[in-house]
């Protein structure tokens, strides 16, 4: 596959996150700015559809509706694969893996209130393409590390690989270890302390999650969204009775959000991490909410669109010289507040 392996190189000088590789047509990346073509030869049908047949193993079988994401090795890069097979080929997306996980203060996070929870759902939120998947990942190595217990990670595929420390890691690769989410979060249910839940869109599975944070396990779950309010309502999923249940599991399991963004920095891209801490009031809101008859009119919430610690983040970046002001500003939760920031950093 040297082919792909020079695309990933390219891919790598534009700082792009993913590569995207359609059959006869040209490459593109995705960077913190948006898509960009590659200068590069298109791939052909032949040549996409031998990788995804490279792929096919005794634990990642062949599917014919839409084959299982894989983890592999392509020269010095070490990447996520997903794939998609369409009526002109196949189609494949490829996202660069680093194999140094951050420290969690790395990634603009303060460690306190993960050591402090031993129950309740942590949010891990952001487009795609942010981080959270790496966040995460970091997240479960400073768990394993400083708690003893049973720490579970439910992904599809297993991107970081976890030595057991004080705790014990079982990693699941949804779809090979496990059937479903659903399945892997029912079988946590008998011994793990810790729940780590990457790269789901099962509204079940998120309810599922929902509940067992409320049940004396610490959930961490990744989803894709651009605010607490949009990653709440998406687990949600509607305004039904289940969905009023899961949200009141919420309001009394929540113990924090990660918002995070990749953001284009002077030599390369850059994550800006906050970190949102539910206050009673916040608490006292969603429940008030789950008990009305009213829609659940979430995204916008006023309690959770407020995110001054990402502004400061921003700021703070500004200021060390890792990214211009007039980058910054564009990703800026309030810009006025942002400006007050940049003032006093």
């Amino acid at each position: 596959m040297n082919g792909i392996e020079a695309l990933l190189d390219l891919a790598r000088d534009a700082g792009a996150s993913e590569l995207f590789l359609s059959p006869n047509l040209p490459p593109s990346v995705r960077t913190p700015t948006g898509f960009e073509p590659l200068a590069a030869d298109a791939p052909s049908p032949q040549e996409l559809a031998a990788f995804e047949a490279s792929l096919t193993t005794e634990r990642r079988p062949e599917r014919h509706d839409a084959p299982l994401p894989a983890v592999c090795t392509l020269g010095p890069h070490r990447v996520r694969a997903r794939f998609l097979r369409l009526a002109d080929g196949m189609h494949v997306v490829l996202r660069p893996l680093d194999p140094n996980l951050p420290s969690l203060r790395a990634l603009g996070l303060h460690p306190g209130p993960l050591a402090d929870a031993t129950a309740g759902l942590l949010l891990v939120t952001g487009p795609s393409g942010s981080g959270r998947t790496t966040t995460l990942h970091a997240i479960v190595r400073h768990l394993s590390e400083t708690r003893s217990g049973e720490v579970v990670t439910l992904e599809s595929p297993c991107e970081q690989i976890h030595p057991h420390a004080r705790s014990l890691v079982i990693q699941r690769d949804v779809g090979v270890d496990v059937p479903s989410y659903v399945e892997g979060l029912r079988a946590a249910e008998s011994g793990a302390s810790v729940v780590a839940v990457d790269d789901c869109d099962d509204t079940a599975a998120h309810r599922a999650a929902a509940n067992l944070a409320t049940a004396g396990r610490l959930v961490v779950m990744t989803v894709s969204a651009p605010s607490p309010g949009s990653a709440i309502a998406r687990i949600c999923a509607g305004s039904d009775a289940a969905a009023r249940t899961t949200l009141r599991r919420i309001a009394r399991g929540l113990v924090g959000v990660v918002v995070q963004r990749l953001v284009p920095g002077v030599e390369g891209p850059i994550r800006i991490g906050a970190q949102l801490v539910p206050s009673l009031p916040l608490r006292g809101a969603l429940e008030r909410l789950a008990s009305s008859s009213s829609p659940l009119q979430l995204r916008n919430h006023d309690l959770l669109r407020p995110l001054p610690s990402l502004d400061d983040a921003l700021a703070a970046r500004v200021d060390d010289g890792s990214c211009t002001a007039a980058v910054a500003r564009n990703y800026a939760e309030d810009p006025s507040r942002f400006d007050a920031a940049l003032d006093t950093a």
